[in-house]
């Protein structure tokens, strides 16, 4: 059995910092959620954006997303989109404005996955 001292795990600590500290750092969140019945709510926090999203079911038996989202700077405006999604439908958009993201959103069967993944960035010369 090994026994760790408070002492020894501090001197640990310390000498890690310099491996620690030479790592890139990044903020990217990445949020995920997955809605299993209509008019039940949930909402993603990434980057850009705060986005509360919802789905009903219509008469042909699409489900409709909406989607209210806020960008988290003083000078945004909330947006609103809304679509119709059949079963095995996927979609992939970025918002105006708001590059550092991507949303996906997909049905498959009676359940609806929407996700915030950083964007590729692209660096041209």
């Amino acid at each position: 059995m090994t026994v760790f001292s408070k002492s020894s795990l501090a001197a640990a600590a310390i000498a890690a910092l310099p491996i620690l500290a030479s790592l890139p750092v990044t903020a990217a969140w990445a949020d995920e959620v997955r809605l299993d019945k209509p008019a039940t709510g949930a909402t993603l926090h990434g980057n850009d954006v705060d986005m509360s999203v919802y789905f009903t079911e219509n008469e042909t038996g699409d489900y409709v997303l909406v989607a209210t989202y806020l960008g988290k700077t003083s000078h945004d405006a909330p947006g609103r989109l809304v679509m119709a999604l059949s079963d095995g439908e996927k979609v992939q958009f970025g918002l105006p404005g708001k590059r550092g993201s991507i949303y996906l959103i997909a049905r498959e069967g009676d359940s609806v996955t929407i996700a915030d993944r950083p964007a590729a960035r692209r660096f041209d010369s």
